[in-house]
């Protein structure tokens, strides 16, 4: 009872109220990779997946708030930051799969915006909004090795800050714009009206 409570105030209060760039990351297809091989097998990528993950992540200044089973949620107080990280994670992930230690592929959605962000029962920073939902459903739409990346985050990211190695590589003297991709919009469910994201 106390525990709700101590939630309930902690939503009502002006200060739970913070800008942050949400990253939601999915493993693709988690339950057919533990149907298809043995325990170890799996169990070896997932440690691997969440170490790659974490390390990207806090190279870059973010939170890892939590473990979703083959979801990871981490925030960010710089677009950019997040951006950048969520390269790292795909490009990390692709030499872990050219060099047969993993094999798996994940789907990346990002989403700014206002969140409340709260102390979880039994402590940790965890965050609730729509924003949240956004990342996460911005991630179960994009395909295998996609960074889905709502309108908002572009729009306040340093773009010129954003990086990859394929982006250097294939094309130095790409443009922001042209590095971005076009605007698309998807109807997700439980947002009213189509999400902008690039």
């Amino acid at each position: 009872m106390s525990a709700t409570k101590g939630l309930a105030e902690a939503f009502a209060s002006p200060e739970s109220r913070v800008y942050q760039t949400i990253i939601f990351v999915d493993l693709v297809d988690s339950t057919g990779m533990k149907e298809k091989t043995t325990e170890a097998s799996w169990v070896n990528t997932y440690s691997w997946y969440y170490e790659a993950v974490a390390k990207r992540a806090t190279d870059h200044e973010g939170l890892v708030v939590k473990y979703l089973g083959d979801g990871v949620l981490l925030s960010f107080g710089d677009e950019a930051h997040a951006i950048n990280a969520s390269i790292e994670i795909q490009e990390a992930i692709a030499d872990g799969n050219a060099a047969n230690t993993i094999s798996c592929f994940c789907s990346i959605g990002i989403a700014s915006g206002e969140v409340r962000q709260f102390t979880a029962p039994g402590g940790g920073t965890d965050f609730i909004g729509s924003v949240v939902d956004l990342a996460a459903r911005l991630s179960s739409t994009a395909s295998a090795s996609a960074i889905f990346v709502d309108k908002r985050s572009v729009a306040n990211a340093r773009m010129r800050d954003v990086h990859s190695r394929l982006g250097v590589a294939a094309a130095p003297n790409r443009t922001s714009e042209e590095y971005i991709g076009a605007l698309q919009s998807i109807k997700l469910k439980g947002f009213g009206s189509d999400s902008e994201y690039h």
